[in-house]
């Protein structure tokens, strides 16, 4: 939770390519500042002492940590890193071949250049970041500091990661060498008694972290534990699905042209006079006297399809499941 209504986030595996997403004093280089790990002047986004801070000894510029990290030709890189500001407010992570360039302040929580996000985590610490596509073998992470700011003048950064992809995940802490955070599963199984398998409806709310997948991205799925006997709700490319099994394949509903790159609610309803698709209260579509499973068939909810296999990459606001089939008007 966030200080609201709870949440899940489900993530893809990730890598950390950063091997000191901490100890920065470990970094390949160091120019014309130091490093004090452990800082005890703030507390970091962790809750400890676990900070550093960085402060400019030198007139010299360019004032700036880096690292090397292997990267592969063609795909995405996010950068990511905390940093509250001090006695100077610039902040810059870039990496050499400028696929990444982009400024912060730090006092006013914006991005003043290049192609990056800033987000307020609390206590004055921000977390940036900024993404790009990778043209070598490896690449050299940086963050600088401001070149007008005076000897002594400092900040705080903590927790940077380094990961192949178009958006960051939450942060993967590193302490020697990268570490890889498994793709996130849940699972509720053995809740047949929860779960009507002759009618009912499933509310979700949420979005995808990846809009025009080629591939499929599962929400939800009610099943038992098969493929054969599954309910499951989908993204194909920039339609949302709806499509069911009873033995075999019976049929589907998609939109078109879905826009599923943020948040959006859907509510399926099932029972043997029809079935029903709505998404942000519209009615997508209707199936008539469908083939449904017998009793106390299905006894599993999970986010994948079904069967174990296409585990969902997104955000979940909520989920309901109804064990009677709602109204056209409780479905709008």
């Amino acid at each position: 939770t966030g200080g609201g209504c709870p949440h899940i986030l489900a993530e893809p595996q990730r890598t950390n390519l950063i091997q000191y997403s901490e100890a920065f004093n470990s970094w390949n280089t160091k120019q014309n500042v130091t490093v004090a790990e452990d800082t005890s002047e703030t507390t970091s986004p962790s809750g400890n002492n676990t900070a550093s801070k960085i402060t400019i000894n030198s007139s010299g510029t360019p004032r700036r940590l880096y690292e090397i990290v292997t990267t592969s030709s063609g795909n995405d890189y996010t950068f990511t890193l905390y940093a509250k500001k001090g006695t100077t407010d610039y902040i810059r992570i870039l990496f050499s071949s400028v696929i990444i360039d982009v400024a912060f302040n730090l006092t006013s929580g914006t991005v003043t250049s290049g192609a990056g996000s800033i987000e307020a985590v609390g206590n004055d610490w921000y977390r940036i970041q900024a993404t790009g596509t990778s043209s070598s073998a490896s690449e050299v992470p940086q963050i600088q500091l401001s070149s007008s700011a005076s000897v002594s003048d400092y900040l705080y950064i903590y927790g940077c990661q380094i990961e192949e992809g178009s958006y960051a995940t939450s942060y993967i802490p590193t302490s020697g060498s990268t570490v890889t955070r498994n793709q996130d599963i849940f699972t509720r199984d053995g809740i047949g008694s929860l779960i009507n398998s002759t009618e009912g409806c499933v509310f979700g709310e949420g979005n995808f972290a990846e809009s025009n997948s080629s591939s499929y991205n599962y929400f939800v799925s009610l099943s038992d534990g098969t493929s054969n006997n599954r309910l499951e709700i989908r993204q194909s490319a920039s339609n949302l699905q709806f499509l069911w099994r009873v033995a075999t394949y019976q049929s589907e509903i998609s939109t078109s042209s879905l826009d599923v790159s943020g948040n959006f609610k859907f509510a399926l309803n099932y029972s043997a006079a029809n079935i029903k698709f709505y998404v942000n209260g519209n009615l997508i579509g209707t199936i008539n006297t469908p083939t449904l499973w017998s009793a106390n068939t299905l006894n599993r909810l999970a986010f994948d399809d079904g069967a174990g296999g296409n585990r969902l990459s997104g955000k979940v606001k909520q989920l309901q499941v109804y064990d009677t089939a709602l109204t056209d008007e409780q479905l709008e």
